[in-house]
């Protein structure tokens, strides 16, 4: 890792440490799908990355962590222009492109997962890299697990889409990020959602635990042009961009969608787990949990 890059994210994390600034989520899933995947990774955990993330954090419960990087944007994007874009990838729903072509100078969310990765892994990396760091994987790799983190089309991720869903006006991005995920949850606990994930999707997680982000972004763009896009009222027609759109969303939409919606938020929670266990498979601390424990969190 370059040393500039080093001192930065150390002065960032000094500055973190001190205040946070709180602003409302946006472009990523939001404050309540972070939380459940979150959740889901708590359950996926080694007792190697619960004593990294004890140390590092204070806790290991990656839930209470899932939103910090949203809750600190503005802070953020004064102190490392570029950061906003690390929440997704642009990749092009009807036309090809390399990832340099969608991630122009590496600002992008799975090249943010590739640096971050490296400075958990880095010996020499300081403890306020590394909380920095673990953060933003816990966040990005949710993130990327949303369709709409990985899929344009000349519309913003679909926040140039406006949508009329259930009597309410707000854009095909939000409907993902917060409104299709509440009517998921339905009053349930997020903690009592979470755990039905982890039932219903048990039998894929050994799959879901395989790949790369990059892998990982594109499989969710093929989910966005098949379902999140191809499912709207007269789907998606290649090449006709869809900024400044407006359609309204009949309830058909958000039933045919739970399903998808909900195995992302599981799939979110594995890549989380994947990637800090990943990460933190050597680490040697005084707070490894046995294999059986069951720590309160």
């Amino acid at each position: 890792m370059p040393c500039t890059l080093k001192i930065s994210l150390l002065g960032l994390a000094l500055t973190f440490s001190v205040f946070s600034v709180y602003s409302a989520p946006a472009l990523a899933w939001g404050a309540q799908g972070h939380r459940i995947t979150g959740l889901v990774a708590n359950a996926l955990l080694t007792p190697q990355s619960r004593a990294a993330l004890r140390q590092l954090l204070g806790t290991d419960n990656v839930a209470d962590e899932a939103n910090w990087l949203d809750q600190n944007r503005a802070l953020l994007a004064s102190r490392m222009p570029g950061s906003p874009q690390w929440h997704y990838d642009n990749i092009p729903l009807c036309t090809a492109a390399t990832h340099d072509g969608y991630c122009p100078d590496g600002r992008c969310a799975t090249s943010a997962l590739e640096r971050f990765m490296a400075v958990l892994h880095d010996p020499d990396a300081s403890q306020e890299d590394k909380r920095l760091a673990v953060r933003v994987v816990i966040h990005v790799a949710g993130d990327l697990s949303q369709p709409l983190h990985a899929a344009d089309n000349h519309d913003k991720g679909g926040n140039d889409i406006h949508v009329t869903f259930a009597g309410q006006q707000t854009t095909l991005h939000a409907l993902w990020d917060t409104t299709l995920v509440k009517r998921a949850v339905r009053g349930q606990s997020e903690a009592t959602f979470a755990e039905r994930l982890l039932t219903d999707f048990a039998p894929h997680f050994d799959e879901w635990h395989q790949g790369t982000p990059d892998q990982w972004a594109h499989e969710a763009n093929a989910i966005a042009r098949a379902m999140t896009y191809g499912d709207l009222p007269g789907g998606l027609v290649c090449p006709a961009t869809t900024a400044g759109i407006q359609i309204d969303i009949p309830l058909a939409y958000a039933d045919e969608t739970a399903p998808i919606l909900r195995q992302q938020l599981a799939v979110g929670g594995v890549h989380i787990a994947a990637l800090l266990n990943q990460a933190f498979a050597d680490f040697q601390g005084q707070n490894v949990l046995p294999e059986n424990a069951n720590p309160d969190r």
